[in-house]
């Protein structure tokens, strides 16, 4: 199992590349939530359509 996660010398590239990718799409993830939550703040004062 230790060989698997030192993947041939190469882990320190590879774990960080996973974890930066990750990070990246959670960053995404928050950020779109983020959006919605303002797009429906401005529809409530501007009193446009739906709730």
């Amino acid at each position: 199992m230790a060989e698997f996660f030192a993947m041939g010398g190469h882990a320190v590239w590879v774990w960080s590349c996973y974890g930066l990718s990750a990070g990246g799409i959670a960053f995404l993830i928050w950020l779109s939530f983020r959006q919605r939550a303002r797009a429906r703040e401005w529809q409530k004062l501007s009193g446009d359509g739906q709730p």
